[in-house]
């Protein structure tokens, strides 16, 4: 799966994408299973040619094509939201939820607690919006609590 005008592919390793890049010196044959593989090669004369190309597609390579679960729990626990009801009924209220952090962020569920203590069930936003709060931002939003919601 390569991209147009640019050497760079996205593959698969352990079901996981990655970025890669193929060069292959000028005057050298492709044989066996690399004819096959559709990796945008280029064709380089010397070093030089490499390191040109790579300091044109290494910048759009900073953010990994896959995050693990790690990293993802990571980036679960930095965001700083905070939630305001504003007004609202126990099974509609208008929200106003705030994004400290640095990253966007989707809200797909809010849960008030205290320590152990659940304070409220889960909030959702209504069918078909999305809580979606830009960093350093706020929105202002109604939600939807859903009776059996597993």
């Amino acid at each position: 799966m390569g991209r147009a005008g640019n050497s760079s592919s996205d593959a698969h390793a352990a079901e996981r994408p990655l970025h890669v890049a193929l060069f292959i010196q000028k005057g050298i044959a492709i044989e066996g299973i690399r004819q096959q593989l559709q990796l945008n090669q280029v064709e380089f004369v010397n070093g030089d040619d490499v390191v040109a190309r790579l300091r044109a597609i290494l910048p759009a390579w900073q953010s990994p094509l896959y995050v693990g679960d790690e990293e993802l729990r990571k980036l679960v626990d930095s965001a700083d939201v905070s939630i305001r009801i504003d007004n609202g009924h126990h099974i509609n209220a208008t929200l106003e939820i705030e994004n400290h952090s640095t990253m966007d962020l989707t809200v797909e569920t809010i849960v008030l607690g205290s320590k152990d203590t659940r304070v409220c069930g889960p909030v959702y936003p209504p069918d078909g919006v999305k809580w979606e709060v830009p960093a350093k931002r706020r929105i202002y939003g109604s939600d939807r609590r859903r009776q059996n919601h597993n």
